[in-house]
């Protein structure tokens, strides 16, 4: 994702912004889409974590989402992460008796699907990979247009905050 932001980042900065994302996203997502509830808990020690997880009374779906900045990930990560949410699907369906399992993983460096290297996707085998345009279409929130523009701004805020 670092590939968008025009000045470049410490690895500080890179986490901080990760993080941040995923914590803005969340937001944004509930505050556009009143059917979804977010159900995620405080991490366990033991237990998975997982990045986003909603729930849709209405319509009787779970949403989870691994949430990802970066998925050239090494020999040893890809197969870790297709596990993790494979695994987190089988557990929220054993939780979650009566709803539909929708999950994903959201690649934030790509707003959509079709612009993801095959060679990407290919890696996650049984595993729903999506941008994150795809992914607010998905949950019923509107898109964000200026994707790139707004990382930028994200990233400065996190450069001035830093002692970069």
């Amino acid at each position: 994702m670092s590939s968008l932001i025009k000045e470049p980042l410490n690895q500080s900065c890179k986490i901080r912004m990760g993080i941040g994302l995923e914590s803005v996203l969340l937001d944004y997502i509930v505050k556009n889409n009143n059917n979804l509830e977010s159900i995620k808990t405080k991490n366990i020690k033991g237990s998975k974590e997982k990045d986003h997880l909603f729930r849709d009374d209405v319509n009787k779906i779970i949403y989870y989402a691994e949430i990802k900045s970066n998925l050239m990930l090494d020999s040893e990560k890809t197969p870790s992460t297709r596990k993790k949410v494979s695994e987190i699907i089988d557990e929220l369906s054993a939780e979650h008796e009566g709803y539909k399992i929708v999950g994903n993983l959201v690649v934030l460096r790509y707003t959509s699907v079709d612009k993801i290297p095959h060679d990407i996707i290919n890696k996650y085998t049984n595993t729903k990979v999506v941008g994150i345009n795809d992914y607010l279409s998905l949950l019923g929130v509107p898109v964000i247009e200026n994707y790139v523009d707004g990382l930028n701004i994200c990233a400065e805020k996190i450069r001035e905050t830093s002692a970069f």
